[in-house]
């Protein structure tokens, strides 16, 4: 009797370590083939000098205007290629984050609020970076695109004239080797669409943007991993993205 229960203690502590093992070995195989990280904490503020500027992500204006929203930020963050994003992302308003973890995605309206016409800028810029856990040479912003889309004269229904996302501005950093630019051909971008990002932690920056009395513009932002650049690579697996878009008008 008693051997039978010093084999059992010996097979349940035996049991034990495999539990334990195979436990760590599934959290390592998942840091290592889930790809990216989090493209998170995309800030939206608005700065005022001044005059009154506001932005809503509904079509609300008596209840939900903002100074001041966040983006929710998405975990393991997949590659895919301009010609890949929906048609559909200039439509409707507020958050619109790909179910497949493709791409990060919202829309909402900028309100000039003043007794009259006014001029803005407008920014976009990296305020924290992590490389790459796999090599720290990587960082999520060399394979990183932004599309922004900016439409004008709103009707009664706050709709726009039909904006298709070849209609926006890409927004890449530049490519310094031949190789990189090999690659980039295949994704075959629409021609004069792609913008370099500024220089430093700086990705947009457009100075003095009219702003007419009463007018309403709605913004549509998408971001992703482009799955043609040459960084776009095993080696992001752990790095991690935070961005701040400002428009402060005056």
């Amino acid at each position: 009797m008693k051997e039978k229960w010093t084999t059992r203690l010996k097979i349940k502590r035996i049991s034990k370590y495999v539990m334990i093992f195979c436990l760590i070995f599934l959290v390592i195989l998942a840091g290592f083939t889930l790809y990216g990280d989090q493209v998170g904490n995309f800030v939206v503020i608005l700065k005022e000098d001044k005059v009154k500027i506001s932005a809503c992500l509904t079509k609300d204006f008596e209840n939900d205007l903002t100074s001041r929203f966040e983006v929710p930020g998405i975990e393991y963050l997949s590659e895919t290629t301009f010609h890949d994003l929906p048609d559909s992302l200039p439509q409707n308003i507020g958050f619109k984050n790909d179910q497949k973890r493709k791409f990060m995605a919202f829309s909402f309206y900028l309100l000039n609020l003043t007794d009259r016409a006014i001029s803005y800028d407008m920014s976009i810029e990296i305020v924290d970076e992590l490389a790459g856990t796999k090599d720290r040479n990587y960082k999520p912003s060399d394979a990183l695109r932004i599309l922004i889309l900016e439409e004008q004269g709103m009707d009664e229904n706050l709709e726009g004239h039909g904006v298709l996302k070849s209609d926006g501005t890409v927004y890449a950093r530049e490519e310094d080797s031949q190789a990189g630019l090999d690659e980039l051909e295949k994704a075959d971008y629409p021609p004069d669409i792609v913008t370099y990002f500024a220089d430093g932690g700086m990705i947009v920056h457009e100075k003095e943007v009219p702003f007419a009395l009463d007018e309403i513009k709605k913004y549509t932002v998408v971001l992703w991993l482009e799955g043609f650049d040459i960084s776009c690579k095993q080696e992001l697996v752990g790095g991690r993205l935070k961005m701040r878009m400002t428009f402060e008008a005056y």
